[in-house]
């Protein structure tokens, strides 16, 4: 997990339980301190800091900046998995490289097409190549007039379509996949899901909805962050973009069987928000309503029922945690209380 905010006593989320785990690891807790169970900042946790503090000769006052997470990191000895990985490699691409029928591995540097990012083997000059591989000359022409807009900004310039964005990491350079596949391959190695399960590693598709063709997948995207931002190649005219994830454009989701251990591991600690929680009748309840509930009792003295149900006494939650920390008070678990009790707003 990167870091996203400095941590001190009295926070919560995500990050918190990330970092209390490391700390435990790591052997900074007191020896009374036998698990880590709670997402929320104590005291415990301060002496834990402030003694890596001291020992790493940091200034002493229980914060966790972003030097002293480093740092925790680094005496961890942890390495990026392999979805952070490739969401880093996504990432690199978008703005940079342009849309080419067929694209995976082929990379243009100073006007010549080369095979791979080794630039051992030319394929020819670019305007030459990219008329020679692309479906029409309208197309071409599309692809041409990105490239040149990008040409001079950018010293090496990709080429990929949808599926060969992932698998030229995939395969050609991870060697992950056994084998290369179109955007309907790739779905085949996904377990489907529904749109409100969808996560941070997670593949979404345009598919097929009637006719011989149904169901296969035409196009693929990656979901690359919590608020479920998706990149992809786009097309000839955009090349690839990262843009929020719209239902209306994507109709099929996938979670990759190459991440899907460590998706489901992330989400054993992770709380997602896509709605306001709010006093209403008929009262609103649901999973999400029991995490709010959790969070509030491990942020405050509320001391909450468990039971899911937004009533009065959570409403009163609310109301005190939004005025403790000075935010608009109406009751309402909206973005800015959620992401405030860290948890994951999506909404």
């Amino acid at each position: 997990m990167d870091y996203k905010r400095d941590l001190k006593q009295g926070m919560s989320g995500e990050d918190v339980f990330y970092i209390k785990n490391r700390l435990f690891d790591l052997g900074y807790y007191a020896e009374n301190i036998k698990q880590i169970t709670s997402k929320t900042f104590r005291k415990d946790t301060t002496e834990a800091v402030l003694k890596l503090q001291k020992e790493q000769g940091f200034t002493e006052d229980g914060i966790i900046t972003e030097t002293v997470w480093n740092r925790i990191e680094a005496l961890y000895g942890t390495q990026p998995s392999q979805l952070d990985e490739f969401i880093a490699y996504l990432k690199s691409f978008a703005g940079r490289a342009i849309y080419i029928w067929g694209g995976q591995t082929q990379v243009i540097r100073d006007g010549i097409v080369y095979k791979d990012d080794s630039f051992t083997k030319e394929l020819g000059k670019a305007e030459d190549w990219i008329k020679k591989v692309e479906t029409s000359t309208k197309n071409a022409n599309r692809a041409l007039k990105l490239y040149n807009s990008r040409k001079n900004t950018f010293e090496v310039i990709p080429c990929v379509d949808c599926s060969g964005y992932g698998m030229n990491w995939l395969y050609n350079k991870k060697r992950i996949a056994s084998s290369d596949m179109t955007a309907n391959g790739m779905k085949a190695k996904c377990t489907m899901l529904g749109k409100s399960d969808l996560k941070r590693g997670d593949w979404v598709f345009r598919i097929y909805t009637s006719g011989d063709k149904k169901g296969r997948a035409y196009h693929i995207g990656y979901v690359i962050d919590d608020k479920l931002n998706v990149a992809e190649a786009k097309g000839r005219d955009d090349g690839v973009v990262i843009r929020p994830f719209d239902s209306n454009y994507w109709n099929a989701y996938g979670r990759p069987s190459y991440f899907a251990d460590e998706i489901n591991e992330e989400i054993s600690y992770r709380i997602v928000f896509t709605r306001v929680l709010k006093k209403v009748f008929p009262r609103m309840t649901g999973d999400d309503v029991m995490a709010l509930q959790v969070l509030l009792n491990e942020a405050t003295d509320a001391d909450l029922g468990v039971d899911g149900i937004f009533g009065s006494k959570t409403e009163r939650a609310v109301r005190e945690y939004q005025e403790l920390k000075g935010l608009k008070v109406d009751g309402k678990a909206g973005e800015d209380t959620i992401t405030a009790l860290g948890g994951i707003w999506v909404g």
